[in-house]
């Protein structure tokens, strides 16, 4: 019982990085159109849990993947479990709750983005689709659905006016998302390269660390020309600040490990951050 729970705790903890910096850019849009309410609450939780089921979703596919690297196996719950009516019935249980949470207040809007949400959720990562592990799609939808795909949909339910500042968001984190999945694929390749099919395996390992690189230095460009732009609120700057040292630290290491210590504590304070606004903006 113990371990079922620890497993399941894991499921949280592992990907915190994926919902916990969903969370940060939802609220960032809420934030910047003084959004602030119990209904935009209600969205940001669900879009947060959106992602914490999609990379429940991508380590269910991939767990006759992690078999062949005891470092994933021993971080995906899946591995070595049996599929069960039972875990799917719960898995569609989960999908209405986060529905019914943050989409459905907003009626046929909310219905219309949901489901191709969690259709491309599916695509990525269930065969015979399977978008990660066809070369060039994989960045693609890496690139337009991880980080900037949150706000955009946010953008949209709570009808917000597309502010200049919007623009150079979703282009940061777009940049940002793309260099984290060259930035993954890098750290796997050895893996990857015996089971599996991406765009690192494709085309080699030299080409995505150059193209980190490239894109880090954009990501950086387009994040210190918003900073110092003048048109970004006070509150939000220091999430620029949390951000710069896991990009920094690509031009300084000499292997392609993550710095996962330092991604993991850089979305932490982010999260603790974050909760702290939602608290002012909710007292004053």
């Amino acid at each position: 019982m113990q371990k079922k729970l620890i497993n399941f705790l894991h499921l949280f903890t592992n990907h915190m990085d994926a919902w916990g910096i969903t969370l940060v850019i939802v609220s960032i849009c809420l934030f910047v159109h003084d959004a602030v309410s119990v209904q935009s609450i209600r969205l940001m939780l669900a879009i947060a849990a959106i992602y914490w089921f999609g990379f429940a979703v991508n380590d269910f596919y991939d767990a006759s993947y992690d078999r062949a690297d005891p470092s994933k196996a021993t971080r995906n719950i899946f591995v070595g479990m049996r599929q069960t009516s039972c875990l799917m019935f719960l898995a569609l249980l989960i999908l209405i709750g986060i529905y019914r949470l943050g989409f459905a207040p907003y009626g046929l809007r909310g219905f219309l983005i949901f489901v191709p949400s969690i259709a491309v959720m599916w695509a990525y990562s269930a065969p015979p689709i399977r978008l990660k592990s066809r070369p060039i799609l994989d960045l693609l939808t890496h690139t337009f659905f991880v980080q900037t795909y949150p706000y955009f949909v946010c953008l949209l339910l709570i009808d917000a006016p597309i502010l200049l500042l919007d623009v150079g968001l979703l282009l940061f984190f777009a940049c940002s998302s793309l260099a984290a999945q060259l930035e993954q694929q890098a750290r796997d390749y050895a893996v990857d390269s015996l089971n599996d099919r991406n765009f690192t395996t494709t085309f080699g390992q030299s080409l995505t660390l150059t193209m980190l690189k490239f894109v880090s230095a954009l990501l950086l460009a387009v994040g210190l020309t918003i900073f110092y732009s003048g048109i970004v609120p006070a509150l939000i700057m220091p999430f620029f600040v949390l951000g710069t040292p896991p990009v920094v630290h690509r031009y300084f290491r000499r292997d392609t490990k993550r710095p996962e210590r330092l991604i993991k504590a850089s979305v932490l304070i982010g999260l603790i951050y974050t909760l702290g606004l939602w608290g002012y903006s909710l007292i004053f």
